[in-house]
């Protein structure tokens, strides 16, 4: 099986995205007047690790090397609200 083409990686930065999430509904049979059209709005602060045309990956941790990641999410692009590049600073780690 060959392995999808995901778009290329990028070189990892800390990003805030800002989505609108997908919700399930109550089972069962409710009234039509009862059903509620709110979306949750999501926040999710990560490394962007690769884009393609359709989605952003963001991942949890990256190591030093930026070679491994672990526990990455997809996030539809036509579901983005916002993104934010985010910095830090190498002095505002406590060691």
């Amino acid at each position: 099986m060959a392995k999808p083409d995901h778009g290329p990686m990028l070189e990892p930065e800390i990003v805030e995205i800002v989505w609108v999430d997908a919700t399930p509904q109550a089972p069962g049979w409710i009234p039509i007047e009862d059903i509620d059209l709110e979306l949750p709005t999501m926040r999710t602060v990560g490394w962007l690790i690769g884009q393609s045309d359709v989605a952003y990956a963001i991942a949890q941790d990256v190591d030093l090397a930026g070679a491994y990641v672990n526990t990455y999410s997809l996030i539809p692009k036509h579901v983005v609200t916002s993104m934010h590049r985010l910095s830090i600073a190498e002095n505002d780690v406590t060691r």
